[in-house]
């Protein structure tokens, strides 16, 4: 496989040249995918690997100072580009970026104090439990309700109902903040 294997509009190879070009594409440019939510996650793959091949900074070893350079910033991109679109959560937060939506911003954070007092809940539940199949059981619930939120976000985006994606999102975050204190409940009982 050479260059001109790469379709000529989503070839990285070009940005080796001018690197400065990489400022003016966001991430689903830069893999050539349409920018939306739901991505085609074995096409991500299979760019992120084609692209690796040519541009990996030991490919350049031998180069000119300024091309390893360039190598490295630009393979450094498609690294970030890469881990952003194939996670979820990052995905939809760098979608609602892209769209002027500031998710992260605790200015303008839609607390949904209801769904924080579930999270509060559990959360307690979590802390006071003792017995590993009950935590597997927590577990397997919050991961049911994260796997709901990002099925809504995914409708959210279809339906291009941003700021309602936003608090989805916003949700999301804490459930994946309970399923890592679970995990680690997990192994502090299994020692």
């Amino acid at each position: 496989m050479n260059r001109q294997t790469i379709k000529h509009s989503c070839n990285p190879c070009k940005y080796l040249e001018d690197i400065s070009q990489l400022k003016r594409v966001d991430y689903f440019q830069f893999f050539c995918l349409p920018q939306q939510y739901n991505v085609d996650l074995n096409e991500l793959n299979q760019h992120y690997k084609q692209y690796q091949k040519f541009i990996h900074p030991d490919k350049f070893s031998l180069a000119a100072d300024q091309l390893q350079e360039n190598s490295t910033e630009l393979s450094s991109f498609a690294n970030n580009a890469y881990f952003t679109l194939i996670n979820d959560l990052q995905r939809a937060i760098y979608l609602l970026k892209l769209k002027g939506v500031n998710v992260m911003s605790e200015d303008e954070q839609t607390f949904d104090m209801e769904f924080i007092e579930i999270i509060f809940s559990i959360r307690m539940d979590v802390d006071q439990c003792e017995n590993i199949d009950e935590l597997k059981e927590i577990h397997s619930e919050v991961k049911t309700e994260l796997d709901v939120k990002l099925t809504s976000l995914k409708q959210l985006f279809e339906q291009k109902n941003y700021d309602d994606a936003k608090a989805e999102v916003e949700r999301v975050v804490f459930l994946e903040k309970v399923i890592n204190e679970i995990q680690e409940k997990e192994m502090s009982l299994k020692m």
